[in-house]
């Protein structure tokens, strides 16, 4: 039996393959090692996932995607914490943008991007990731995130940019005003956290004709600063996993289309696809690279 995750900062999706079939789906906090040390991640897996699992040692492999896992440091963080909890099992920590790829492309090639609350993109040769555009975070880059939209959402409301009839919808529904929002976006421990909550708002109204352009121009700011600096942007397929891109995949798609880009696969979770790619390398008996 197997054992796969996915982790952000928010949630885990966690997943047990028995011969290659799917048992159960399970699901506990999120931890990002940058912002987690060991004890927290240990109190995590021993207070929520293990109680969800009948047998530890009936695992034998993990393989486990995460936001933060990108240095020895961090993924040790992680993996220290999974072996304690799983004796037997051999334990494996890749970065979240591998975990798109595989879920997105498998042993395809092509380009793979994370759009929810950041952003992130890497060209992926079927085996490995070979080019990676800096995404910059939320202070600097995530172009076509939640947070970049929801930045833009609340640059136009606080300028007073916004359709009048959209700010009363606005102002009543979350019960905010432009004080308010001006001492969120400062005081906020979490800013990136606080501007990807607008986009919930700009979901529900994207009939409105200015809801629709600000998110094709968030889609645009993405795929200027990002898609196009890979030199087969346009010959390879562009695949997308998170929110922002599920959500808002017609107006991905359209923006697309104007850019010359071909989109392949748009889902919201990665979990799904992995356990379609660690299924078939089960019946398939090879190696994860």
């Amino acid at each position: 039996m197997i054992l796969i995750a996915d982790s952000g900062s928010t949630k885990t999706d966690w997943v047990l393959l028995k011969k290659g079939k799917p048992t159960e789906l399970l699901q506990t906090d999120g931890y990002n090692p940058y912002y987690y040390g060991v004890e927290k991640i240990e109190l995590i897996v021993g207070d929520q996932l293990i109680r969800q699992i009948e047998d530890a040692n009936a695992v034998k492999a993990i393989y486990f995607y995460g936001s933060g896992c990108s240095s020895p440091e961090n993924i040790e963080k992680v993996s220290s914490p999974l072996r304690r909890f799983f004796p037997l099992a051999h334990v494996k920590v890749f970065h979240d943008l591998l975990g798109a790829a595989h879920a997105l492309l498998g042993k395809n090639e092509g380009i793979a991007c994370i759009l929810g609350t950041g952003s992130n993109t890497c060209l992926f040769d079927g085996s490995k990731i070979i080019e990676q555009v800096p995404s910059l975070g939320y202070l600097y880059g995530d172009e076509g995130s939640g947070t970049y939209l929801g930045c833009a959402f609340i640059r136009a409301y606080l300028a007073e940019l916004m359709p009048k009839e959209l700010v009363k919808q606005f102002e009543r529904e979350y019960n905010l005003d432009q004080l308010k929002v001006l001492k969120e976006s400062y005081n906020n421990p979490n800013p990136n956290k606080f501007m990807a909550k607008f986009p919930h708002f700009i979901k529900d109204h994207i009939d409105h004709p200015y809801m629709r352009e600000m998110v094709k121009s968030n889609f645009s700011d993405f795929y200027n600063h990002q898609i196009a600096r890979y030199e087969s942007c346009h010959i390879l397929p562009i695949s997308f996993v998170g929110s922002i891109a599920y959500h808002f995949h017609d107006l991905l798609n359209e923006t697309a289309l104007e850019y010359n880009f071909v989109i392949g696969k748009i889902i919201q979770k990665p979990i799904h696809g992995l356990i379609d790619f660690y299924s078939e390398m089960f019946s398939s008996a090879t190696e994860v690279r």
